[in-house]
């Protein structure tokens, strides 16, 4: 006897130790100290594991201190504990909705609901948790959610109608079986609710059909505006390409009509050389045909030597006469030796010329030797 009184003792002190605990905690709670009274609630925990409520508060605390996690594990062990203690639940939907588990957060308040029917903290809950999950499926807060809202709220007034000694607040008591003017008013209430639900939910869909097709040409138009921007920038890059190879073109028709005219000229003095040459060849031959022995010491004079004969450079008859870039003859040995010295202008005009390369003039080499072997002959 004296032991079990002892023990009974001992527990009852235990309890007092708990509830003292519990009570400091609820305290810290109150004050917002969250941080100590989850130290509180914990050592009441190791106390006493199978008070719901503990866990229960410790969860609401862990809510605050953002530490989800914990609070989903203290929810679920309140629910363990406590299948029927309602706050198990909405500690438990509350972290739920916080971690955007919208689908889990719904089925936690429907379950308890089966707890507490009457609940409007259970009820905005799931109407929270009706929006959230229209809204992320890319819709908006309206008709389908008053639907939903409308049958939750007409399910929990026929759970109350089945009920005759219940609180009347905010909603007065029904009796299936007594007042029919009721039900019928209720009944056209609700008729009444769920039509004007129905045109929301129609303007509400239109709205969207409207929206949407406002979306699509919107994006129809700016496709085409980037269309017609990319087009617009590739013409003008293709205009531009075009100019460039035209001014290209331009340059290099100028460089040929130089080029042109140079040849043209150079082409004039070799004409002109093969003229004179020519005329020279012809005049020899007269004078051969008409030469005799007594005019031999008039042709042995220098003022008889043609002036095509001579060298530019070393004023004496040509032996081997090569055309330069300028279009006169030199003796070839001279004008190599004017090019050796460094000098690439004409020794006849003083202009630069256009490359040091020389061309053999054979039909003047052929006229000099002929009228030299004359000069001999007549010698």
């Amino acid at each position: 006897m004296a032991n079990r009184l002892r023990r009974k003792r001992a527990m009852m002190a235990d309890q007092r130790c708990i509830w003292c605990t519990e009570t400091h905690g609820n305290e810290l709670f109150q004050r917002k100290n969250y941080q100590e009274a989850t130290a509180h609630y914990t050592e009441a925990i190791e106390k006493n594991p199978n008070d719901p409520r503990v866990f229960s508060n410790r969860a609401q605390c862990h809510i605050y201190l953002g530490n989800l996690p914990k609070g989903l594990e203290d929810a679920e062990k309140c629910i363990e504990l406590d299948p029927t203690f309602l706050k198990g639940y909405l500690r438990k939907a509350n972290v739920q909705f916080l971690m955007e588990y919208y689908e889990s957060a719904l089925a936690t308040y429907i379950e308890g609901l089966k707890c507490d029917p009457n609940n409007l903290v259970v009820i905005n809950g799931l109407r929270r948790c009706a929006a959230c999950i229209n809204r992320s499926n890319g819709g908006d807060v309206g008709p389908d959610d008053l639907e939903d809202i409308l049958f939750l709220e007409v399910h929990v007034l026929h759970m109350r109608f089945s009920v005759t000694d219940v609180d009347c607040s905010p909603w007065p008591t029904y009796n299936l079986t007594g007042n029919v003017s009721s039900d019928n008013d209720l009944r056209h209430k609700l008729q009444k609710l769920m039509e004007e639900a129905a045109a929301l939910k129609k303007e509400a869909s239109d709205e969207r059909l409207r929206r949407i097709e406002s979306e699509r040409m919107a994006r129809t138009s700016e496709d085409l505006y980037l269309n017609q921007v990319q087009q617009r920038r590739e013409a003008e890059e293709c205009l531009s390409k075009i100019e460039q190879e035209f001014q290209q073109l331009k340059v290099r028709q100028d460089e040929v009509s130089e080029e042109f005219q140079k040849a043209t000229e150079h082409n004039e003095n070799l004409q002109h050389q093969l003229t004179e040459t020519i005329r020279a060849l012809e005049s020899m031959r007269g004078n051969a045909t008409s030469a005799s022995p007594s005019s031999s010491g008039s042709v042995l004079d220098e003022n008889h030597i043609p002036s095509y004969f001579i060298c530019p450079i070393s004023q004496d008859v040509m032996n081997d006469p090569h055309i330069a870039a300028d279009g006169f003859t030199y003796e070839g040995d001279f004008i190599r030796s004017w090019f050796s010295t460094g000098s690439d202008t004409s020794p006849m005009t003083n202009l630069p010329l256009e490359h040091d390369e020389l061309i053999p003039n054979i039909a003047l080499r052929s006229a000099i030797q002929e009228w030299l072997q004359q000069q001999n002959v007549a010698a």
